[in-house]
């Protein structure tokens, strides 16, 4: 996104909650605006990356299964 010549923001949530352009402009400018597109750009909010354990906790295990022909 920061590479790009030109933003729209489109918020402040999604589905019902948004809907409307909440900042345009070149990334610099939406740098230096409080939404919460600018914060994931600024690095002040993240998306937690999983841990190997925890993408191992998310297997499911089926067990007891036969197949029926």
């Amino acid at each position: 996104m920061l590479a790009a010549d030109y933003l729209i923001d489109i918020g402040p949530k999604a589905g019902s909650h948004g809907g409307r352009i909440v900042a345009q402009g070149k990334p610099d400018d939406l740098l230096r605006l409080d939404t919460l597109t600018s914060s994931y750009l600024n690095g002040h909010t993240k998306i937690p990356i999983p841990t190997e354990e925890e993408k191992e906790m998310e297997k499911v295990a089926i067990k007891g299964r036969r197949e029926i022909t």
